[in-house]
């Protein structure tokens, strides 16, 4: 990785999903060797557990002394947004829990929905390590209304699940969107669970804007090449060419009060749109049962 850190930021920015790709087909080759070599037949769910081995080999507990680079210097800022009760989509292993820190104090309570439940032992060490604490609970859910509500009745949180509607101040995306069946229903879910003056904190790699001055052709074109050499199938069903820019922006006027998000990284794979979007309508006092 030395050799890496010496490379041209162009050149890295270009490489780097090459090499997460190589390590993501390691990570199912084995799970898969080790399934016909000790059983006769691959192991159950072998995307998913060959996904999770690689993220959590890709994503460690981050040292907070260390120098934030690329990506990783657009989430702190961006957490310290969080207030009130807190829905985290998709955590993953926990790793960024501890970036939430600043705004522990002005947390309530906060929710991960982390679909992948082999994460969930990692995510609870990492949440129990962290300022969060007790605050941080954990949900067995995708980024879908109807999960994430069945999951708030089933911890008591809400009575029945149309409860669920509004009941969220915050709404935490971080490299999630990328992976979801659905972009725009997601958004809508996610829209449908804040409250009115909620917020939606998002930092999601998006299709690279080549068509402007701001882009690149090389790094679409790579975005292109990586998809069809597998990166979707390997990589938990991630969509590198997927504009989720736009579809943030998508029906603005009719749903937020702002969007403040602003593209990064334009020149590399992976192009970065981050920043806070606000519900229409007044914040209200309604707080979910219990909490």
């Amino acid at each position: 990785m030395s050799l890496l850190n010496h490379l041209p930021p162009f050149i890295l920015g270009l490489i780097e999903p090459g090499i997460l790709l190589y390590l993501a087909i390691r990570a199912y080759t084995t799970l898969l060797l080790q399934g016909l070599l000790q059983n006769g037949h691959p192991p159950p769910s072998l995307r998913s557990k060959a996904f999770g081995k690689f993220w959590e080999r890709i994503s460690p507990v981050p040292d907070p002394a260390a120098p934030l680079i690329g990506s990783a210097t657009l989430v702190p800022p961006l957490l310290t947004n969080a207030t009130g009760t807190v829905l985290d989509v998709g955590p993953g292993n926990g790793s960024l829990i501890a970036r939430f820190t600043p705004a522990a104090p002005h947390i309530t309570h906060i929710y991960g929905a982390e679909p992948a439940t082999a994460l969930h032992k990692t995510l609870r060490t990492n949440a129990d390590a962290s300022d969060l604490g007790r605050k941080y609970e954990i949900l067995a859910a995708d980024a879908t209304f109807p999960s994430i509500a069945r999951e708030l009745v089933r911890v008591g949180a809400i009575t029945a699940p149309d409860d669920a509607r509004g009941t969220f101040d915050t709404i935490v995306c971080v490299r999630v969107l990328c992976s979801v069946p659905d972009l725009r229903g997601t958004i809508s879910d996610l829209y449908r669970l804040l409250k009115p003056g909620g917020k939606l904190l998002v930092c999601e790699h998006t299709a690279n804007p080549w068509r402007t001055s701001k882009g690149s052709v090389i790094a679409r074109a790579m975005q292109t090449v990586y998809m069809l050499m597998g990166w979707s199938y390997f990589v938990g069903d991630c969509e590198l060419t997927r504009d989720i820019e736009d579809e943030l922006r998508r029906d603005a006027r009719g749903r937020w009060e702002s969007v403040d998000v602003e593209r990064h990284f334009g020149r590399a794979v992976f192009t970065y749109v981050s920043g806070v979007l606000v519900k229409k309508g007044r914040p209200n006092r309604a707080a979910l049962v219990g909490h």
